[in-house]
């Protein structure tokens, strides 16, 4: 064509990278952590590393089984916070409203929280303590919502330092969110700009003002 390059591009849907991906890669990276289960494309062993390691960080810890009914997706589950809390040191939390998990937690040394709305157990949105950051942790959003005259203190755990502070600002921030949430129905919007700044006031008024609660963790 004249020695002009040509530029074009392809676009394909997601039905067919779901199609062609078990052909583009059949085995999983090893970063450590428990074994999960047999590849079965490649027949080999695979292991999963929720939080990877020193040379590898996934940009997320999000992750997902999927699967027809009955085809192990609670198994898989059970096996891997079993095989995390004997052997990687993870603590688990799980929200199971069918109760799957009554009898490996019972098993691994755990609590079950029985909630529902006759129960003794309360969950307080509005509770608040104190943050540990590590201190080389610049990007951190707990840290960059600290002002420059904000109370905090250094400690050191297992040899590394960290920032200790109340985070006051984000705090406020969930509350908020918490209660857009509640007030929010099938046709409302939740809470408008008004009802936003009144209730940021209130809550800002209740927790320096009343419970004289500052960014110094001893507060």
């Amino acid at each position: 064509m004249g020695g002009k390059p040509l530029h074009f591009s392809l676009h394909f849907s997601a039905l067919f990278y779901c199609k062609i991906h078990p052909f583009i890669t059949g085995s999983g990276r090893y970063l450590g952590g428990v074994p999960i289960g047999i590849n079965k494309i490649t027949g080999q062993k695979e292991f999963i590393n929720s939080f990877g390691n020193d040379e590898y960080r996934p940009p997320n810890y999000n992750m997902a089984i999927f699967g027809i009914p009955g085809s192990g997706k609670s198994l898989a589950m059970k096996l891997k916070l079993s095989r995390e809390m004997s052997v990687a040191n993870h603590y688990q939390a799980i929200i199971d409203p069918e109760g799957e998990f009554v009898k490996v937690c019972n098993r691994l040394g755990g609590v079950n929280l029985n909630i529902h709305e006759e129960s003794n157990i309360v969950i307080n949105p509005c509770s608040i303590n104190y943050s540990d950051i590590p201190l080389d942790d610049k990007d951190d959003e707990e840290i960059a919502e600290l002002e420059e005259d904000d109370l905090r203190e250094i400690i050191e755990k297992d040899g590394k330092k960290y920032l200790r502070f109340v985070p006051i600002k984000e705090k406020i921030g969930e509350i908020l969110g918490f209660f857009d949430i509640v007030v929010r129905g099938t046709n409302d919007p939740g809470i408008d700009v008004f009802e936003r700044n009144y209730l940021e006031e209130a809550t800002s008024h209740i927790i320096t003002n009343v419970l004289k609660i500052t960014t110094h963790p001893d507060s």
